[in-house]
């Protein structure tokens, strides 16, 4: 169901990418213990992610934060090459806040006082970075104004996460539509008259349409150039854990490894979670020692 398409509509005018993220957002809620606005926050920015990962070539990789001062932390999210994103957030169980129209308040838990970053990394060449000022903390807006202002690609962004009343997720996903150099006013002017359909995604996705029939919809002539599944992974792993456990000083792995007789380390991306027993300890302290 986590359907990533890439295409071109009003003659080559638009280039169009969205993706129907629900199984991504409902396997890494269920991951992390994500609470509503927690949700809707990641959800949101997986999504984005993972459609500019669409835009790169397969080995490259992106990484985005965000980065608010709000109560929810960080937002961290990665798009790994080949189809394949992960995010979490600095506080999972944030609180849900509901603002005036009825509906999650993402501002509130992201915050509006920081920054969204994003660095491309582009197999042996340089990576890329870009860094522009929060405008809103509700994300689509904040990637509208990125495109906008350190990509000089005028854009439109929306992305949303529809969660329900037991915090189960209904639906999730993002479409960004980018104007290309053939684009006239008559083609500008069209876009902007779809930006209430557009921003409408999240509930028309709750019924079941497709990315591809809901763009349809807007942009009739829209030709599809590539589909892609993509999918939630994690690269953490045990030797992963080991690494950074050999991080420690000497001195504070004997702690450990005498008061607590072990340690266990969790995985802020999936929360998986690894132990490390005394004998475990004594052997990174020796090949400490030995180096």
């Amino acid at each position: 169901m986590n359907n990533a398409i890439r295409g071109i509509a009003l003659n080559n005018a638009v280039r169009i990418l969205g993706i129907n993220s629900v199984e991504i957002t409902r396997e890494v809620q269920q991951k992390l213990d994500l609470s509503p606005c927690a949700s809707a926050a990641l959800g949101r920015t997986m999504s984005i992610t993972a459609l500019i990962g669409l835009m790169q070539k397969n080995e490259d990789k992106v990484l985005v934060t965000i980065d608010g001062n709000g109560p929810i932390g960080k937002i961290h999210t990665q798009y790994l090459g080949d189809n394949k994103i992960r995010g979490y957030v600095d506080n999972p169980r944030v609180e849900t806040v509901i603002n005036e129209q009825k509906k999650l308040d993402v501002k509130s838990v992201v915050g509006t006082q920081g920054t969204l970053s994003v660095i491309i990394r582009q197999g042996l060449k340089h990576d890329y970075y870009g860094s522009v000022p929060l405008v809103s903390g509700e994300i689509s807006e904040d990637f509208t104004y990125y495109f906008a202002s350190s990509e000089q690609t005028p854009s439109v962004v929306s992305a949303g996460v529809l969660v329900d009343k037991d915090e189960s997720i209904i639906s999730s996903g993002a479409i960004i539509i980018q104007l290309l150099p053939d684009a006239q006013e008559k083609d500008i002017q069209y876009v902007e008259s779809c930006l209430d359909s557009i921003s409408n995604l999240s509930k028309k996705l709750e019924n079941n349409i497709s990315i591809e029939s809901f763009i349809k919809e807007i942009f009739p002539d829209f030709e599809l150039l590539e589909s892609s599944t993509m999918k939630y992974e994690c690269l953490c792993s045990y030797d992963d854990m080991y690494s950074k456990i050999s991080t420690l000083s000497i001195e504070d792995l004997t702690e450990i490894k005498d008061e607590d007789h072990g340690i266990e380390t969790v995985c802020p991306w999936c929360n998986e979670k690894f132990w490390f027993n005394e004998k475990t300890l004594e052997e990174i302290i020796q090949n400490k020692l030995n180096r």
